[in-house]
């Protein structure tokens, strides 16, 4: 008796001494409204994402790409398997997924470039219209696209976001959905001429702005009846090839749209030119409806380039466009026109005479000056951040890159400044 006495204070002893594993985390308790995602899009999906970044107590969660044709490759018939893959994952952290649906989708990273749309939709009597780009990542590659105001398309589609919301609305996993409406999910049709003529020529209606608008909001509000506990989402864009601003009036109008039913705002238009910023017009949405809704900002491409491959653009360059994208994303910013051509790049002299020149053209378009000779971005009521792997991969200290693509302190300060303010400032929905 005294010797199981005596083992058992020693085992008692040993455990007290030996290091505590580290305390699981909580698992989400629903979407936080607010935080700095990992853009992931197709790519890193189930293990692509190294766990180090992941536990970043800067990064609340990720978002996630998957085609309609993956999730319901047979009619009625549904695959939910890609979804659970990235919501254990990253709620076994205690954060969530941004679960974002594509319809149409061109060629590079796209696991289904050519059939976002399930081929059993078209075999069932929804139009289609195939090209072939010219130019892009796509280029020479035949692509087929969806009709998007297509009253097949339409009911199919509704059929499958209902399907997605029985399963996952109110899921505590998962932030908010994002149902696409045009490529990439966007408010697009297309980015390529070759897709425009094929719109033109092959739908029937052909396109029309307004056959385009009508479609896209029938897909919110199929989204917004589903989702009755969880968010949802709109991702915008400019659908217009044209140059003269046209399509500052329908962009507008879907974005009103969407907030005015308490949809989220999504825009990959976030740039480190002032001068985009403010010719693009997200961030006056942004401004206008902010308080209504909550508004998302990414960006297209690494803001931190590869300086190996990039030697005419070194890493402090890229630390200096990251800051200035951080700070742009929040808005409430002004500079000279002049200097905010191009910051940090050409010369005085070059920028005012890109300044003159725009400010000709604006003339011409019969756009405002801005005030003061000024360019400002209004303040954003940004609630989401996004960052792409490269760049948030920099704030993880963990990293394990070498050279100038390896952890960085000034990246993941910036990155906590700006989730400072989104903690602060989420606006109520």
């Amino acid at each position: 008796m005294r010797k199981l006495k005596g083992t058992a204070a020693l085992l008692t002893l040993l455990v007290f001494l030996l290091p505590s594993a580290a305390p699981a985390a909580e698992p989400p308790k629903g979407p936080k409204g607010w935080g700095v995602f990992l853009h992931a899009q197709f790519t890193a999906r189930a293990g692509g994402v190294p766990a180090s970044l992941m536990d970043h107590s800067l990064l609340d969660g990720a978002r996630y790409s998957f085609n309609w044709s993956e999730l319901e490759p047979r009619e009625g018939q549904y695959d939910w398997q890609l979804i659970e893959l990235v919501l254990k994952e990253w709620a076994a952290r205690g954060k969530t997924v941004i679960v974002a649906v594509k319809t149409a989708q061109k060629g590079g990273h796209s696991p289904t470039a050519k059939g976002a749309t399930p081929d059993w939709v078209f075999a069932a009597g929804a139009q289609k219209v195939v090209f072939t780009p010219k130019t892009g990542e796509s280029k020479s590659e035949t692509v087929l696209f969806p009709v998007f105001w297509d009253p097949v398309y339409l009911a199919k589609y509704d059929k499958f976001i209902k399907a997605l919301a029985a399963r996952y609305d109110g899921d505590p996993r998962i932030e908010y959905f994002e149902m696409g409406i045009g490529q990439g999910g966007a408010l697009k049709i297309t980015s390529d001429k070759e897709g425009w003529a094929a719109y033109k020529n092959q739908a029937k209606p052909p396109f029309t702005a307004e056959r385009f608008v009508e479609a896209a909001k029938k897909v919110l509000d199929f989204s917004r009846a589903a989702f009755k506990k969880t968010p949802d989402a709109v991702f915008l864009n400019t659908f217009y090839r044209q140059k003269d601003g046209t399509e500052k009036k329908e962009m507008p109008e879907v974005a009103r749209y969407a907030a005015d039913r308490g949809i989220y705002l999504f825009s990959r238009s976030l740039d480190h030119k002032l001068q985009a910023m403010v010719e693009r017009g997200f961030a006056q949405v942004f401004h206008e409806l902010g308080p209504k809704t909550k508004t998302a900002f990414a960006y297209d491409f690494n803001l931190i380039k590869d300086p190996g491959k990039k030697k005419d653009h070194p890493l402090e360059g890229s630390i200096r466009d990251f800051r200035a994208t951080m700070g742009y994303a929040i808005g409430g910013v002004a500079e000279p026109e002049a200097a905010a051509a191009a910051p940090g790049g050409p010369s005085e002299q070059r920028g005012a005479k890109r300044a003159e020149r725009r400010a000709d053209r604006n003339q011409r378009k019969g756009d405002a000056a801005p005030e003061g000779g000024k360019l400002a971005i209004p303040t954003t009521y940004l609630s989401y951040l996004f960052l792409l792997h490269r760049d948030a991969s920099m704030m993880d200290p963990k990293n394990r890159s070498k050279g100038p693509l390896s952890y960085d302190k000034r990246i993941e300060d910036e990155v906590r400044k700006v989730r400072e303010r989104l903690r602060k400032t989420p606006p109520a929905r």
